[in-house]
């Protein structure tokens, strides 16, 4: 097994793509491969900063739906064989929750911990710190 060198860097990829689109359209949308095909490819042309360089000439891999959420999400197979997953922009990347739903507990997690806010929100102290970033 080969040693990697004290100073090589691994850098991990980011396979998701989050797309910003509100959740009426998204459900209408990414039932029919089609209407989610074209979708896809103006929402390419539109913001390529989103997306690998290689997007186009994609096929679809398959539609998942997430346990928690109960939101679908289709996954992409590019040109040189590498899988995406395109996943909508009101679900945070672990899908625990609608971003709406925490939108304001992230920002006050920005300051520390506010029991007082947490409670008026009927979010409890875990669930809290389940959606805090750094």
């Amino acid at each position: 097994m080969a040693r990697k060198s004290a100073n090589s860097q691994t850098t991990r990829t980011n396979h998701n793509v989050r797309l910003p689109i509100t959740q009426d359209d998204y459900q209408q949308i990414v039932r029919s491969p089609v209407d989610f095909r074209c979708w896809l490819t103006e929402q390419a042309g539109l913001h390529p900063e989103l997306f690998p360089p290689n997007i186009a000439g994609f096929h679809f891999k398959d539609r998942r739906t997430s346990k928690k959420l109960n939101v679908t999400y289709r996954r992409i197979i590019l040109k040189d064989k590498n899988l995406r997953t395109i996943r909508p922009a009101f679900v945070p990347p672990y899908m625990t929750a609608f971003t709406d739903d925490v939108r304001d507990i992230l920002f006050l997690s920005r300051w520390g911990t506010c029991p007082r806010f947490s409670s008026s929100r009927r979010h409890d102290l875990p669930y809290h710190q389940q959606h805090r970033t750094e």
